[in-house]
């Protein structure tokens, strides 16, 4: 997948991170193997335009406010919910079971997550603007998703 990148023009920037973020570890006390592994090999992985990245541990552990932050879909939804609790209630359970590995604002924005949910551990979603948590299982696990990112079937 990697090559790919680089063939498009990307910028990748290998990592030292041994240590996934405690804001990862904290929500998600587990994780699918090979996103640890991704999460920690790179520093930055990123198209030439910064209009498609993949989530990093230098990226969530970014403190930057004018970052865009790698849970801002979440903070997107919830703020849009205003104060509707239920609402509110949905959104949040959504994310405390999907992680986004990849997010992209080049033509709207979406995202890429994998579940941690018991029924659908491992399998990728996909979610765009405006409903988020309206998500589309689009790969049963990460290697899956690399094949067709390989083929361009996705991103």
């Amino acid at each position: 997948m990697i090559e790919v990148l680089y063939n498009y023009g990307w910028n990748i920037l290998k990592g030292n991170s041994q240590e996934i973020p405690a804001a990862l570890t904290n929500r998600y006390p587990v994780l699918p193997e090979a996103l640890q592994r991704f999460l920690t090999k790179y520093a930055m992985c990123e198209n030439a335009q910064k209009t498609k990245w993949f989530v990093t541990c230098h990226v969530v552990s970014e403190e930057s406010k004018d970052a865009f932050r790698w849970n801002e879909f979440e903070l997107m939804s919830i703020e849009s919910a205003e104060d509707d609790k239920d609402e509110i209630d949905r959104i949040k359970s959504f994310w405390d079971s999907h992680i986004p590995f990849f997010m992209s604002v080049e033509d709207g924005y979406e995202y890429y997550a994998v579940s941690v949910e018991n029924a659908t551990f491992g399998k990728i979603v996909h979610g765009v603007e405006a409903d988020f948590e309206d998500a589309t299982i689009v790969a049963k696990d990460i290697g899956q998703f690399i094949e067709k990112f390989r083929v361009l079937e996705i991103i």
